[in-house]
């Protein structure tokens, strides 16, 4: 039987942390110096209340 083990580490970029770490090619990007936000959107299903496309209440 096999026994599952998960780390997780909260990363933050105030910190200086990077976001993608890619592990396999031995890469980090770095998202530091990025523009300002492209595109947003709330996506919701039918059957969810209305007042929860307000971010303030989601």
């Amino acid at each position: 039987m096999a026994i599952y083990h998960l780390h997780t580490k909260h990363l933050g970029r105030s910190n200086g942390d990077a976001a993608c770490k890619d592990y396999y090619y031995g890469k980090v990007h770095d998202y530091t110096n990025k523009g300002g936000v492209v595109y947003e959107t709330i996506l919701l299903p039918p059957e969810a209340p209305i007042e929860f496309n307000n971010r303030e209440i989601l």
